[in-house]
């Protein structure tokens, strides 16, 4: 059985994610650049215990959107300004324990995270796949 949001929330998360994206500082990103990988494999592992494959498949991408930001915070990536804002908008939202849903909701908890993940994957994903491609080319070099 596949769980869903309601169409409200998802207008309301639309909202929360263009605004987050539209107002994000350097505090914001320097944040999330910071974050331990114990931090991350926790948001990970939370997500890939969730019984249903919408959950779990997009589990592996927070990995990789907190390395894009770290990366691009310390210089090591280079990439528009509003791509960035993007997914830090998204990472910011999945951190933060206020949700529209909260985390600790029986079978739907982490839904609007993934939802917002999915707000900035559909907007820049491409962006963030190119990123990947750039690192794995780069430490296959080393």
């Amino acid at each position: 059985m596949t769980l869903t949001l309601t169409s409200e929330q998802k207008a309301t998360l639309e909202r929360l994610y263009a605004s987050s994206r539209d107002n994000t500082v350097a505090h914001d990103i320097v944040y999330l650049a910071d974050m331990t990988p114990a931090a991350v494999e926790k948001l990970v592992a939370r997500w890939k215990a969730f019984d249903d494959a919408q959950v779990q498949q997009p589990a592996d991408m927070l990995r990789q959107v907190q390395r894009f930001i770290k990366d691009c915070c310390h210089g090591r990536y280079a990439v528009d300004t509003r791509v960035l804002h993007a997914f830090t908008a998204a990472l910011l939202y999945i951190v933060n324990p206020f949700d529209v849903i909260p985390d600790a909701t029986p079978k739907i908890g982490v839904l609007d995270d993934v939802y917002v993940l999915n707000l900035a994957l559909n907007e820049y994903g491409e962006e963030l796949n190119t990123y990947i491609r750039f690192t794995e080319e780069t430490l296959s070099d080393k």
